[in-house]
């Protein structure tokens, strides 16, 4: 499947959610999590005028199943051709897709299909205004983030690549805060020490992230 990005994609940094304006005709797509920041849809849905919301109500590794109005659709998340069938059902020129609270296995695959459409394409995150230091920190742990280490997975829809040999693969990880997913893959996968390349995105969101990234994974 082709990817289509026509122009720059630049980011907008709103101080508060209720500052989002949406177009009209638009689609909202969206989804609630443990964690209060998801759930800024549910305060102003209400007052949004011609916009559509598609709100996550189940999920599994394989299928999501989305709310429109009163009605529910699921589909397949391995399946790009049913994800644009779910999407053609509904008249929208705008799309936002809201990750806060969706999971990575639904975004992502989401996110794969939205790319290659037509109309005009939104992502939006809702950021936590600070992160809560854990009350134990510990060399993996700085901050109380995840609950529990699910496991590990390919994201559904998206090609995993295995060389016949071993000699050739590399590991590379995108690192975040949580050095405990670090340390959890590393005793998974068992690299090579000499084929680990390790990814820490600069800029941060704050000058000061990155720096939380290292160290909680050094």
């Amino acid at each position: 499947m082709a990817s289509r990005i026509p122009k720059p994609v630049f980011t907008s940094i709103l101080r508060d959610v209720s500052e989002l304006r949406l177009r009209r005709q638009s689609l909202y797509i969206t989804g609630l999590s443990v964690e209060e920041r998801s759930h800024h849809t549910e305060r102003w849905e209400a007052n949004c005028v011609d916009v559509q919301f598609a709100r996550l109500m189940g999920e599994d590794d394989f299928s999501a199943t989305f709310r429109i109005g009163g009605e529910e659709c699921k589909f397949a998340l391995r399946n790009s051709s049913a994800i644009s069938a779910f999407l053609d059902t509904l008249k929208f020129e705008s799309l936002y897709l809201d990750i806060t609270g969706l999971p990575h296995h639904v975004w992502a695959p989401l996110l794969r299909v939205i790319r290659t459409r037509e109309e005009s394409i939104y992502c939006v995150y809702v950021e936590p205004g600070d992160y809560q230091f854990s009350a134990a920190p510990t060399e993996y742990t700085i901050f109380d983030l995840s609950e529990r280490i699910q496991g590990i997975s390919p994201l559904p829809g998206f090609v995993s690549f295995r060389s016949d040999s071993e000699e050739d693969a590399v590991f590379v990880p995108l690192l975040g805060f949580e050095g405990a997913r670090f340390a959890f893959t590393l005793e998974a996968v068992q690299p090579k020490r000499e084929d680990i390349f390790p990814i820490v995105g600069v800029p941060g969101f704050r000058a000061e992230y990155p720096f939380y990234t290292y160290v909680g994974n050094r």
